[in-house]
């Protein structure tokens, strides 16, 4: 009786997948190789199915990677480790190199013999595509997801999680092994949500959470279980200890937006960054009306600084000398006020902006506004030479304010020669 072939068995079935994806399956009795038809067309393959596809796909593989993806092969079929995970360039049909990344499995009998050597080549095309790292649906997705569930009138939790500090991984055992323990953590977290969840990639280390309307504790139960698990989590042998943070929103609030829910969890994660906290961070209706607000506040001062910092005006606390009683100095605080909000405390809004690119804008009009309003008091008061400003988005020495001697700031704003002393 002739042997069924396990490499041709049922590859129809993949032959549907989403572009960008290719599947393989060699049977390790017969050395039988059998591709996707997407993988023939695209990568140029000599047929659907192959005897020697090592050599085959190794001369379409870039040769500064070559050797790395040899060495990942040998290791898989010499049971040195469970699962293949490698990144390269290989060359496609057109003679073009494209990067991609490939996933393997050995599958074993119950004699512990391999039969079966699966797995996948994932080339990124598209923006709703999976992620070629973890396999995961990304943010894109997420959104649409979301946007399906709140039409659905059913509940939902929306969560994000960062794992902390990944990159001293990729320092310590390179960039492609920190690639495959982020594959095996995307694993392990569609493990623990099961079928009441979906995990998506976001950027970086963060992945996005849809659950089913989960209570707050069980929640919490779900990211320590995560927690505990990644604090000594294995990869081809090494542990890794890593930690994690989080941010949830809990709303039964169906009207607000898909993209105002995604801001506010990934607000509520930034405030876990901030306080570099080991809690899950929940938003609920209240804080998410909140945060809405203050969203729409920091809006609009963004856009009254993109216009020129309309509606931002200075304040000035003197330093007055104890010996003379004079002022010889001075403080510029920044305030802002419009129709709107009224008055703003700066203590609302700069901590928010300070590293925001914007904010740049406004310490030089800070800068200059408060150089203008000095230069009236060179002429009666030829001592005052100090102010002092804070900035992180403008040098200034190791304290946490500087003064600028006003009489010394020609060579920023170029008065005229004959009087070093006017600021324009």
């Amino acid at each position: 009786m002739q042997r069924e072939d396990y490499s041709q068995r049922n590859m129809d079935v993949f032959n549907n997948l989403s572009d960008g994806k290719f599947i393989f399956v060699q049977d390790m009795r017969t050395g039988v190789t059998a591709w996707t038809n997407e993988a023939v067309q695209y990568l140029g393959l000599p047929g659907a199915t192959m005897k020697d596809v090592i050599t085959v796909v190794g001369e379409m593989i870039h040769p500064d990677d070559y050797d790395k993806w040899k060495s990942e092969i040998d290791r898989v079929f010499a049971m040195e480790i469970k699962d293949c995970f490698c990144s390269y360039n290989i060359r496609n049909a057109k003679g073009m190199y494209v990067p991609c990344i490939q996933k393997g499995k050995m599958v074993l009998n119950d004699e512990g013999v391999p039969v079966i050597f699966t797995g996948s080549i994932t080339i990124q095309k598209k923006e709703k595509e999976l992620d070629a790292i973890t396999d995961l649906p990304k943010q894109a997705q997420f959104l649409e997801d979301l946007s399906a569930k709140k039409k659905s009138q059913n509940g939902w939790v929306a969560m994000a999680v960062e794992i902390k500090r990944f990159t001293s991984v990729n320092s310590l055992y390179g960039y492609d092994f920190g690639s495959k323990a982020l594959y095996e953590i995307a694993c392990f977290f569609k493990d623990v949500l099961g079928r009441r969840g979906r995990v998506y990639r976001s950027e970086g280390t963060e992945f996005l959470v849809l659950l089913e309307d989960y209570a707050i504790e069980d929640i919490r139960t779900v990211f320590d279980k995560v927690r505990t698990e990644l604090a000594a989590f294995d990869v081809d042998g090494v542990t890794l200890n890593l930690d994690i943070i989080g941010g949830v929103l809990h709303t039964h609030n169906q009207a607000v937006s898909s993209q105002t829910i995604l801001s506010c969890v990934l607000s509520a994660l930034e405030k876990a960054r901030e306080e570099d906290s080991y809690a899950l961070v929940v938003f609920d209706d209240e804080t998410q009306e909140s945060h809405h607000k203050m969203m729409e506040m920091l809006d609009a001062i963004k856009a009254s600084i993109r216009n020129g910092c309309e509606g931002f005006y200075l304040c000035y606390q003197p330093f007055v000398s104890t010996a003379t009683g004079k002022i010889i100095g001075m403080e510029a605080l920044v305030r802002f006020k419009n129709a709107v909000y009224g008055e703003v405390s700066p203590g609302r809004f700069v901590p928010h902006l300070e590293y925001h690119s914007c904010f740049y804008d406004l310490s030089m009009w800070i800068l200059r506004r408060a150089l203008t309003d000095t230069k009236e008091l060179l002429a009666t008061n030829p001592d005052f030479f100090n102010f002092s400003y804070h900035s992180p988005m403008i040098p200034c020495d190791s304290s946490s304010k500087s003064a600028i001697n006003v009489k010394n700031c020609s060579a920023i704003y170029r008065p005229p020669p004959s009087n070093n002393s006017m600021i324009y």
